[in-house]
């Protein structure tokens, strides 16, 4: 098979961003391929906008240099001396940007672009309504509002027992193992023979289950548990509900 041109794969991935930003407009889930490629596009973008803020000097200038990417700010999770954090929102997708300061020097002495999987109410109004804005300054909540950071250590324990928990099951039984593990299944994304997506929530966690199933054993053969990308329309009413 001949390679594929980097012209051509930058069309696929720029068609499979398209595609996602149209799926959330009509509430449609992604297939796997596109899916795939779309997390893999974010990923590049989240490296590319690491590189550009890594460039930036002053503190009061990261803000400005992030709307300067065509990015709007939808939160601040923290603003302290050594620490600060953006959720950050552009094309139906958000970041979360985390600046460490040195305490004595006050220059950068870390700085992260990572996935938001805990959304706070200014972004995930920014994600469903892009004329959203905020009717007050922007300022971070009590207790950290929705910073990952504080969280994402329990939410990586998490994933990986509920991939060990549903690995081997056969099929008829996974739906009602996340049941009996605390989670309401608030999605059924794909249902085919080979292959099962399900979006579960429990409390403030969201995830996607994504199982390959053995075609002769019909048992779960791959379990992927991963961040819920973008949420079916179902699974945000539970979570608006029990807030």
């Amino acid at each position: 098979m001949r390679p594929i041109s980097i012209l051509a794969r930058t069309a696929i991935l720029a068609a499979s961003a398209a595609f996602a930003t149209s799926a959330l407009a009509a509430d449609q889930p992604m297939t796997r391929a596109e899916e795939r490629a779309y997390r893999a596009e974010l990923e590049k973008e989240r490296e590319r906008l690491e590189q550009v803020l890594s460039r930036v000097t002053d503190r009061s200038e990261f803000a400005s240099a992030i709307v300067a990417e065509g990015y709007r700010l939808a939160a601040v999770n923290a603003d302290e001396p050594d620490y600060l954090e953006f959720e950050i929102v552009k094309d139906r997708a958000s970041h979360e940007v985390r600046i460490e300061f040195d305490p004595s020097t006050r220059r950068v002495r870390d700085l992260d672009v990572d996935k938001n999987i805990w959304l706070a109410d200014t972004t995930r109004r920014m994600l469903e309504d892009p004329s959203y804005v905020a009717a007050a300054p922007l300022a971070p909540s009590p207790g950290g509002g929705a910073s990952d950071r504080p969280r994402i250590e329990a939410w990586a324990n998490e994933k990986e027992r509920l991939e060990k928990l549903l690995e081997g099951l056969e099929v008829g039984a996974i739906a009602a193992e996340l049941e009996r593990a605390g989670y309401q299944i608030t999605s059924t994304n794909e249902q085919e023979r080979d292959y099962i997506e399900y979006e579960v929530v429990r409390g403030d966690n969201s995830y996607e289950v994504q199982v390959e199933v053995d075609a002769d054993t019909r048992r779960a053969e791959d379990v992927d548990v991963t961040s819920n990308l973008w949420r079916a329309r179902s699974t945000r009413e539970v979570q608006r509900d029990r807030r």
